[in-house]
């Protein structure tokens, strides 16, 4: 997996494995990484989403963008649901991304999803 170069003051060059997800906010994104360390960055999501986004990372919200690696489950409704990470945070889910999310997870771990339900993805 190529490395993304991130300008944070200097250049810092970042394994998209390593993120966790983004969260933008405004002019900036907040960046989560696998290690509990949060980056700061003075771009916006979407400028950030097209250098993630054949690193299978998926827009979830307005303002997130999760690397779908860390998945661990995915609890989905009417009005979008969340999914939780591996390390317990839980990231909401839009209604519009909804059902984009459940095909590409089913896409990627052929499994059989309900409604109302909460589904547990293999580590």
């Amino acid at each position: 997996m190529r490395p993304v170069q991130i300008y944070q003051g200097s250049r810092r060059v970042i394994s998209p494995q390593e993120v966790l997800y983004l969260k933008g906010n405004s002019n900036y994104t907040f960046i989560f990484l696998a290690t509990g360390k949060k980056i700061l960055v003075c771009k916006t999501l979407k400028m950030l989403e097209s250098c993630f986004e054949h690193h299978g990372f998926f827009r979830t919200h307005r303002s997130l963008l999760v690397n779908l690696d860390f998945i661990k489950s995915y609890d989905y409704s009417y009005d979008g649901g969340h999914v939780i990470l591996h390390n317990g945070e839980v990231i909401p889910v839009s209604r519009r991304k909804n059902k984009l999310l459940k095909a590409t997870l089913l896409s990627n771990q052929n499994l059989k999803l309900s409604m109302g339900f909460m589904y547990s993805f293999p580590t």
